[in-house]
């Protein structure tokens, strides 16, 4: 039962995933909403994940964090330390959000998730190359099957474009609702 309910949150979790991504594409490629301005999606979007995000932090690691001796011994230099390591996690969390924003707005909603379906290929082999951590046989034919799927796409991808059949401009207008006062970015 336990596996079943993970099962589920993880598939669940990948679904909702991936309509953010989808309305991500769509608030980014029409013109009409003024916000194919990356920065200024960020700008926009940033707070309300924030805020989303907050609540569930602070009711799941907030009193550890809070009541820890580290945090209420720590003097002025340590306290600087966290706060500087802290500050640099959340620099390089706005960085990748913003160029998965970027992307996203040049590109399609399947371009995203494959780049991220590729970092997450490259944090497991950095994992077990530089961390030791150990890989078993069913993650490792997972990994091939991920690398296959990608080089799949790719190598379709590819070929429609070749060929002139389908142009990533095509597969983005297709995505989204059109009205007469909205033009869509190509």
């Amino acid at each position: 039962a336990v596996v079943s309910t993970q099962s589920t949150g993880v598939m669940c979790a990948s679904g909702i995933g991936g309509l953010r991504w989808v309305l991500a594409q769509i608030l980014l490629q029409r013109d009409s909403l003024g916000l194919s301005n990356t920065l200024e999606f960020v700008y926009y979007v940033e707070p309300v994940m924030a805020a989303s995000i907050l609540p569930l932090s602070l009711g799941m690691e907030g009193q550890d964090m809070v009541l820890s001796p580290d945090f209420i011994l720590a003097g002025k230099a340590q306290s600087l330390h966290i706060l500087f390591i802290v500050a640099v996690g959340a620099s390089l969390a706005l960085g990748l959000t913003f160029s998965e924003y970027l992307l996203l707005g040049n590109t399609s909603s399947i371009t995203v998730s494959i780049c991220g379906i590729i970092k997450e290929i490259v944090i497991l082999v950095l994992a077990s190359t530089v961390g030791g951590d150990k890989l078993s046989a069913i993650n490792i034919s997972g990994l091939i099957v991920c690398l296959v799927g990608i080089s799949l796409h790719v190598y379709l991808k590819y070929q429609a474009t070749k060929f002139g059949e389908v142009e990533d401009s095509e597969q983005t207008e297709d995505l989204l609702p059109r009205d007469e006062h909205s033009t869509v970015r190509s």
